[in-house]
């Protein structure tokens, strides 16, 4: 990462200082003398900050009065950005909901959200395809919540000043993440079942392989093989397998062979909503009774909604409490309050149905 001058880390932190409230629209800034002793550094220095700030028109600096900050200002811009591979997936209503709770959340507090939905392969893709770092926009941008799952992005917004939280990961991705625990979910969830005496029921989800290229997501897709193998305790004549590479499609052929076979199982979890979501249509087409013939827990985030005969016992996650974590987390950081954790697991919310 590149080593900032000076003059920019001090214009970096007043600019932040001023855009989330330290000193109001028209309040005069500390003097040269005071500014100096709180920073440590030279004249020259600081002054080339201030430059920089009165040229952006963000202070205005009267002779024989002192420094202040601009009456009127734009400069209260909170950014939320968002891949649209992730938007238009099989997850598509988590993320849309996740960007919705942050604008809430974003606009409650007095700031313009403003969404930077791009291409999220890598950091240069993303960068290319938003305008977010051009100069206009970075510069009236107050804080991030970053829902891409990229490297990098984070240490790139800390050139510029910018915290940024990153939210909606199965793994941290930066130095401020919220991430979900999905350790936690697969353990209520195993939970529930042998609380029902479903001992011996499987589980449907990814291979167990990891397969990106990218060190992140391949990562997350480690983390999950442990735990679908965890779930089952090691059994993985239990793990049901479906190959999503090219779309959800298999789920239902899948789930009509293993029915078809010996080895049907008597109760099963659906790691991921959308197995359950197109298995469900094979589930009504062969009238399977739930749960006379066939036990489910599926993982449902808050919001999910399905159309299924019987209501569902579900393990997901809560927008909201995503979104309050990663709000709360912001604030300690602009206030220079000491946070216990850069890292923050959001527990998941179970919702008992009629299907075990």
């Amino acid at each position: 990462m590149a080593i900032l001058k000076k003059s920019k880390q001090v214009e970096n932190y007043l600019r932040n200082a001023i855009v989330t409230g330290r000193w109001s629209a028209g309040s005069m800034l500390p003097s040269e003398r005071e500014l100096l002793a709180e920073f440590g550094i030279s004249r020259a220095t600081l002054r080339d900050a201030l430059n920089s700030l009165c040229n952006e028109g963000l202070i205005i600096r009267k002779q024989g009065s002192g420094t202040y900050v601009a009456e009127t200002t734009e400069h209260r811009q909170f950014a939320i950005t968002g891949s649209a591979s992730c938007i238009s997936s099989s997850l598509g209503y988590w993320h849309q909901d996740i960007l919705e709770k942050a604008q809430k959340k974003v606009a409650a507090a007095g700031y313009k959200a403003v969404f930077w939905i791009g291409d999220s392969t890598s950091l240069s893709s993303f960068l290319e395809s938003t305008a977010l770092f051009e100069n206009s926009n970075i510069r009236q941008t107050v804080g991030v919540f970053n829902n891409v799952c990229i490297e990098g992005f984070d240490q790139k917004l800390a050139q510029e000043g910018v915290p940024c939280i990153n939210i909606n990961h199965g793994v941290p991705v930066g130095k401020y993440s919220i991430v979900l625990d999905y350790a936690e979910l697969s353990d209520r969830a195993a939970q529930i079942l042998k609380s029902h005496g479903y001992n011996d029921f499987m589980v449907m989800c990814e291979p167990t392989r990891a397969f990106s290229n990218d060190s992140v997501i391949r990562q997350l897709q480690t983390n999950l093989i442990q735990l679908y193998r965890r779930t089952v305790d090691y059994d993985e004549t239990r793990l049901l397998t479906v190959d999503t590479t090219n779309g959800f499609h298999n789920v239902y052929e899948r789930f009509k062979e293993v029915w078809a076979s010996s080895s049907r199982p008597r109760a099963l979890f659906f790691f991921d909503d959308a197995f359950f979501d197109v298995a469900s249509r094979a589930i009504l087409e062969l009238g399977i009774k739930v749960p006379e013939e066939l036990a489910i827990v599926t993982h449902a985030n808050v919001g999910r909604t399905f159309h299924f005969p019987v209501s569902l016992t579900r393990v997901g996650f809560s927008a909201d409490d995503v979104i309050k974590a990663a709000w709360n987390m912001y604030q300690q950081v602009i206030d220079g309050r000491e946070i216990d954790s850069s890292v923050i697991l959001i527990p998941p919310v179970v919702k008992h149905g009629d299907s075990l």
